[in-house]
């Protein structure tokens, strides 16, 4: 399952400044990237589970799976990419017999 989550603003009005000392750092889609979460529940044989998201702009691969997944487990992963580039999402079971079920 690939979720796409598109970036919204919300204006705020502060009738009182405010002075921050420390940097704050956000992992939220802004009007330059995009957020992209992969929410993946595994069968019996994840070791034959892998996925990648290519930029088709340069043919990269921006995000992979790093590791064997647990069999049976649900998995959620997030990232965010450059909003300018167009992407392609592949899920591949090494023995092409699908994901499903628990055989």
């Amino acid at each position: 399952v690939m979720t796409y989550t598109s970036p919204t603003t919300h204006p705020t009005t502060s009738t009182f400044p405010t002075t921050s000392t420390q940097p704050t750092i956000s992992t939220h889609p802004t009007e330059f990237f995009l957020k992209f979460k992969l929410d993946l529940f595994t069968d019996n044989f994840s070791d034959e589970t892998s996925w990648n998201v290519i930029n088709t702009d340069t043919n990269a691969v921006e995000a992979s799976n790093k590791n064997i997944y647990a069999s049976d487990t649900a998995f959620s992963e997030e990232f965010s990419f450059p909003r300018d580039m167009c992407y392609k999402f592949t899920i591949f079971d090494a023995y092409n017999d699908g994901i499903c079920c628990n055989n």
